[in-house]
């Protein structure tokens, strides 16, 4: 017989504290169906798993967020909604480039980001999440995309109004989606052509790659361009947000860490309080997991935040522990096809962002229970961050 379950991601309120719901879907061991979202969950670690390593029964093609058939983005083909062996191709010409060795080279310019954000904010009061962490994200999208100065006024405009979210509205703000049009036109009509210029630069060593004999088109550019600025900024500052709330309450303010530390709190943030909470599939065959049939066409989530939690695989999975050993097999950056391509990019930013703040304030005092806490799409996390920080 199929569990059937209320859950709803596109409730605020079940969405600000998921987990007693995870946990009951995850101990099922097999799939739930939810009649109130018309969608089946997998939350179970091993299912989820076995699902983002298999690309052909579980396909992006509609979409990895739950409303995403009604606004799939048309001619513009991006890697993150594309299945094999289109996928495949494109991903070869990004791969080489986003080794980790290859992308360290940015670790210094992310450090001089978060050192100019805090330079551009006074010791005393703030909103940790505008004033600081956004604005900081923001810069190091800016940094990746190869923006010339002259440009990144307008740019940093458009993005802080796109990641402006509202409280119950899973979408865009009206404001927002104007000012992502604008970007996306820049990023047309402006920035891709000067990409296609001679020079050397990591986007442009993108770009000149041939793969098969051939180099992407101006449309797979573009699509790499926009997944580039949108998704890595916005999941980094959220997920940013969540590891000073979790270090707050269990270390000194003023503690620093070494790299492996600060890494292993990191990736302990990732699993534990992901600001990625699912991604969405859709099932191309009936498929049968562990006795329940999930039909064809069935609209399906990965449930990231029931997997890294998962007693099977996470001992004592409810406590926050960055010694547990294990923290890495968390679900954050997916698995399979479509495994993160930046995830030495966020991870770098996140330990450079991190060990600057934590070398350079002296006090911390961050009102995390009166921040604002907001769901964009399959992203939670804090819009506003009441808060003071004393900076050296």
């Amino acid at each position: 017989m199929t569990a059937l379950t209320s859950f709803d991601p596109r409730s605020p309120e079940l969405m600000d504290d998921p987990y007693p719901e995870y946990r009951w879907i995850t101990g099922k061991g097999q799939p739930v169906y939810s009649p109130k979202a018309d969608c089946w969950m997998y939350g179970h670690y091993d299912l989820c798993e076995r699902a983002l390593a298999d690309a052909q029964t579980y396909s992006v093609a509609r979409g990895v967020q739950f409303e995403d058939d009604e606004d799939l983005p048309e001619g513009i083909p991006l890697l993150t909604l594309t299945d094999p062996p289109e996928h495949t191709r494109l991903r070869r010409f990004m791969a080489y480039a986003f080794k980790a060795d290859t992308v360290q080279r940015f670790a210094e310019a992310f450090r001089e980001n978060m050192v100019a954000s805090i330079g551009a904010v006074s010791s005393g009061s703030l909103d940790v999440m505008a004033d600081l962490i956004m604005p900081w994200s923001i810069e190091n999208s800016l940094t990746l995309l190869e923006v010339p100065d002259a440009d990144r006024g307008e740019w940093r405009s458009w993005m802080a109004e796109y990641f402006r979210r509202e409280r119950g509205n899973l979408g865009f703000t009206k404001a927002g989606d104007a000012a992502l049009t604008q970007a996306m036109i820049y990023l047309i009509n402006v920035h891709l052509g000067h990409l296609r210029e001679d020079g050397d630069s990591f986007l442009r060593r993108i770009l000149r790659h041939e793969v098969d004999g051939e180099r992407m088109s101006d449309e797979e550019a573009l699509g790499l361009l926009m997944t580039m600025a949108v998704v890595g900024a916005e999941d980094t500052a959220r997920t940013f947000a969540n590891i000073l709330l979790h270090l707050d309450r269990s270390m000194p303010p003023a503690a620093g860490l070494g790299e492996k530390e600060a890494y292993a709190v990191i990736d302990e943030t990732i699993r534990y309080a992901p600001s990625t909470h699912y991604v969405r599939r859709t099932t191309t065959r009936d498929v049968e997991e562990n006795g329940v049939v999930v039909p064809a066409g069935s609209k399906l989530l990965v449930l990231f935040g029931a997997a890294n939690r998962d007693p099977a695989v996470f001992t004592d999975p409810d406590v926050f522990d960055p010694g547990r050993g294990n923290s890495q097999r968390a679900l954050g950056f997916s698995r399979g096809a479509h495994s993160c391509l930046g995830i030495h990019v966020a991870r770098l930013q996140l330990l450079a962002g991190l060990q600057v703040v934590l070398e350079k304030s002296t006090e911390r005092d961050i009102d995390y229970e009166h921040g604002e806490w907001v769901h964009a799409m399959n992203i939670s996390g804090y819009q506003r961050l009441p808060g003071s920080i004393r900076w050296k």
